[in-house]
């Protein structure tokens, strides 16, 4: 394709050349009135000539320049990309061998401890919780895992119903009491005025896993405070979010945590945990549902996570 262009403009350039070679000359001949004349003219033609020449040929060379360091630029861009990935993989990769571990280590630990005659009925039925609790989340570790992988592949299905706002929440509410309530947090639930009749378009269990993920990372990142949940009409959309009161993000983490393998920080990882694909996976499913999702946070003060998805004005097809 590219040869066939230039093919083309120096095809065009030699007919505009070869018209002016044949023609010039019978217009300055027209013109001048003596040798000197003709002489003057014919020093003006070359010079002409070769400006235009020039001109092209310096377009020509800068428009190739140009398209060259963009390769260059784009080729950096895409190493650096590739390099940050890579690093991102092999920190997640040996953050999750800590993730997967530790549950299972606990729950290995506690069930051995079934057979020593040492412990009483009470003390086993704590052993059956830690057990229980350590199984949870494992399954949840492997749930992430298989959704970033499922995610990744296009073969999540989402399946939406018209969903009643107020009601959704107030049935989450009760899961979220519990979580709140084992972790002391105080839990706000902020419904608007009228907002009995606001429905949102979504996939139910998939809405509800972006608001485990959310309020999960609420009370994880809060170590003393309160968590609020609520939503609000915006036009043709209906936002949601989770407010917590916890650490709250740096500017220079707030644009990537939402990207796969992404923790905030070392340090802060081990410390609260996580596998860094909680938000990744939220972020995906609510654009698959038609909405977006973002946060505003201070560090020391908390953060808002807002998330937004089509209200249901009627008859979806």
């Amino acid at each position: 394709m590219k040869n066939r262009i230039a093919l083309k403009i120096s095809l065009i350039y030699f007919f505009i050349g070869s018209l002016w070679i044949l023609f010039s000359d019978q217009f300055i001949l027209s013109r001048a009135g003596s040798g000197n004349s003709i002489t003057v003219l014919q020093t003006y033609k070359g010079w002409f000539f070769i400006g235009i020449t020039a001109i092209l040929l310096f377009l020509l060379i800068r428009k190739e320049i140009i398209r060259k360091s963009e390769i260059e630029q784009n080729l950096i861009k895409a190493k650096l990309k590739a390099e940050e990935s890579d690093r991102l993989k092999s920190a997640f990769l040996s953050n999750m061998s800590h993730e997967v571990r530790t549950p299972l280590n606990s729950i290995m630990g506690f069930s051995e401890l079934f057979n020593d005659a040492d412990y009483d009925e009470d003390q086993k039925k704590k052993f059956t919780q830690h057990i229980i609790r350590n199984g949870n989340k494992l399954l949840s570790i492997i749930s992430d895992i298989l959704d970033i992988s499922k995610l990744e592949s296009g073969e999540i299905e989402i399946r939406k119903i018209k969903i009643n706002a107020q009601k959704f929440i107030s049935n989450m509410m009760e899961q979220f009491l519990l979580q709140t309530d084992r972790n002391k947090h105080k839990l706000i639930v902020t419904f608007p005025k009228n907002s009995e009749n606001v429905f949102v378009f979504a996939d139910v269990d998939r809405l509800m896993q972006v608001f485990n993920n959310l309020v999960a990372n609420a009370i994880k990142f809060t170590p003393n405070g309160s968590i609020e949940i609520g939503y609000q009409p915006k036009g043709q959309m209906v936002e949601f979010y989770v407010k917590d009161t916890g650490i709250g993000i740096s500017d220079e983490y707030r644009n990537k945590i939402f990207e796969r393998f992404m923790q905030v920080e070392a340090d802060s990882t081990r410390k609260y945990g996580g596998n860094g694909l909680g938000l990744a996976i939220s972020k995906n499913l609510i654009e698959q549902m038609g909405g977006e999702i973002w946060v505003e946070s201070t560090c020391g003060e908390g953060s808002t996570f807002y998330f937004t998805l089509p209200a249901f004005k009627g008859k979806k097809i």
